[in-house]
């Protein structure tokens, strides 16, 4: 049976700015990509604007690499 997540975003002073909980059935793929959506409107961003850091590791390369076209992103462990 598939989890759900909580996905918290926190600007670079760690002010709150998004959440969002997943419905357990898609993949994370589905919720980086609106979330990064969502954030590029609350900013009034273009494509890649803001530089997204993702707080745990454990990403394949083939995920990130489907999202590199459109996200600026880094993870860290």
């Amino acid at each position: 049976m598939h989890g759900r997540e909580y996905f918290f975003v926190h600007d670079r002073n760690g002010l709150p700015v998004y959440a969002t909980i997943s419905d357990g059935y898609r993949k994370s793929k589905h919720y980086i990509e609106d979330v990064d959506k969502k954030l590029r409107y609350i900013y009034g961003i273009k494509k890649k604007g803001p530089l997204e850091v993702f707080d745990r590791g454990g990403y394949s390369k083939k995920f990130c690499l489907e999202i590199s076209d459109t996200i600026r992103f880094i993870c860290s462990n």
